[in-house]
């Protein structure tokens, strides 16, 4: 397997630079078209990095000053949007879920665009509205809904 995989989209780059969990990145791919209509238009690009538990820890520990791995990080850029995911919690979540992790991927990725859209998932309030948003736009481009879903990227 490489170790660096980069699929350009249109506005979307995604690129899988981990070796720890195998990744079926053309289900990814498939995904990527619809979930670019859901982008806000101020966003040009949107980098969708996939790496391992070590890196998004210390990423999370340089930019949030917590030491401890996240399931996903989202940074806006100006006009390009960052969305690191990590592999290792993603396979965790979608085990915990009962679904394949290509789900889970498109689910933490939908949640890393909307946080690059403003959504704030901090108190009950946000998480609810986001949560919502996110399940809708997972149950539209994939027809499946996970509603037992517990609060993503605060574990």
């Amino acid at each position: 397997m490489k170790r660096i995989i980069g699929v350009n989209r249109k506005r979307v780059h995604l690129v899988n630079l981990q070796r720890k969990v195998q990744i079926n990145l053309d289900d990814l791919i498939s995904i990527l078209s619809s979930l670019e209509t859901k982008i806000d238009n101020r966003l040009r690009h949107i980098n969708i990095v996939i790496v391992s538990d070590n890196k998004i820890k210390q990423l999370n520990k340089k930019f949030l000053n917590k030491n401890h791995p996240t399931d996903v990080l989202a940074f806006h850029l100006g006009t390009t949007g960052e969305i690191i995911i990590s592999a290792e919690r993603a396979k965790i979540q979608a085990s915990e879920m009962k679904h394949s992790l290509e789900d889970e991927l498109i689910y933490l990725i939908i949640h890393g665009i909307l946080h690059l859209q403003g959504y704030d998932d901090a108190d009950t309030c946000g998480y609810n509205e986001m949560k919502k948003k996110q399940d809708g736009i997972f149950t539209e481009i994939s027809g499946k809904l996970h509603a037992k879903r517990q609060k993503t990227g605060h574990r």
